[in-house]
């Protein structure tokens, strides 16, 4: 069954941190949503050819960069998205750039863990 492992934050000290919980209060409803979403833009039905993802472990971090997917060989993927990045796309306090560009950002990875690959996670759509 597939699986998120909840949001871990690694540096809960960050401005970036905060407003991302400001702006997604309830992350793994949101991020199931999206998932939901990228695979019925990709696939047809369940029965299609989907990669096995068991779980996700999705972390907001304080690194340089955006976001990034690992992982996946083995059904567990790892997206990483950085608060430094959150605070800099935040800083004219402008929330509907913050919340399309974060939304952006969650399809883009969560659609390279979806992409191709072998059978398995129907349920996603239920």
């Amino acid at each position: 069954m597939w699986a998120l492992s909840c949001l871990k934050i690694k540096h809960r000290k960050r401005k970036g941190s905060d407003v991302y919980h400001r702006i997604i209060p309830d992350a793994e409803s949101y991020i199931k949503e999206q998932a939901r979403t990228v695979l019925a833009t990709l696939y047809n039905s369940p029965e299609d050819s989907i990669p096995t993802v068991n779980k996700i472990h999705y972390t907001l971090e304080d690194i340089e960069g955006i976001s990034a997917k690992g992982g996946g060989g083995n059904g567990d993927v790892t997206i990483f998205y950085s608060t430094r990045h959150i605070e800099k796309s935040f800083a004219e306090n402008d929330t509907a750039k913050l919340f399309f560009e974060t939304r952006g950002v969650l399809l883009a990875r969560t659609d390279t863990c979806l992409s191709a690959g072998t059978a398995g996670n129907w349920f996603l759509w239920n």
